[in-house]
């Protein structure tokens, strides 16, 4: 949140009541420019998003067969799926851009997960869930 935006740049002085209602004013703010980022995959050949390299498909080949409760920063991602720190982290953001994976902002670390309430999400557990159990000829 971007507090030093504020038209009230000293909101820390406020007392009472309208202290609280300048931060809900300046939350309102943020909640109402992240509801407008809103990520979501494009129309036209969502997939080719989705599946856009064999990191991709790495990145997600991890988040999708660790158990849900597990937290993975991108260094951990990238270590699970052998790929370097930085172009994990870049597929990572790209995938949570269009609504693919969601992050979450920790005290240290940022932690990603598959979005579980996506469109993709039940396709994308079958599709490398049916990877795992095929036998190899």
């Amino acid at each position: 949140m971007r507090f030093d935006a504020a038209p009230n740049a000293n909101w820390w002085e406020l007392e009472g009541e309208a202290r609280a209602a300048e931060l809900d004013r300046l939350l309102e703010e943020e909640l109402a420019e992240a509801e407008k980022a809103r990520p979501t995959l494009p129309k036209d050949r969502p997939l080719d998003e989705v599946f856009a390299s064999r990191t991709h498909v790495r990145v997600l080949r991890v988040l999708v067969t660790l158990d849900r409760h597990i937290n993975l920063s991108g260094r951990d991602t990238a270590r699970r799926a052998e790929v370097s720190h930085g172009r994990a982290l870049t597929v990572l953001r790209h995938l949570a851009s269009i609504g693919a994976v969601t992050s979450t902002v920790g005290p240290h670390a940022t932690i990603y997960r598959l979005a579980d309430h996506g469109p993709l999400a039940p396709a994308l557990r079958a599709l490398f869930l049916w990877e795992r159990e095929e036998p190899v000829d």
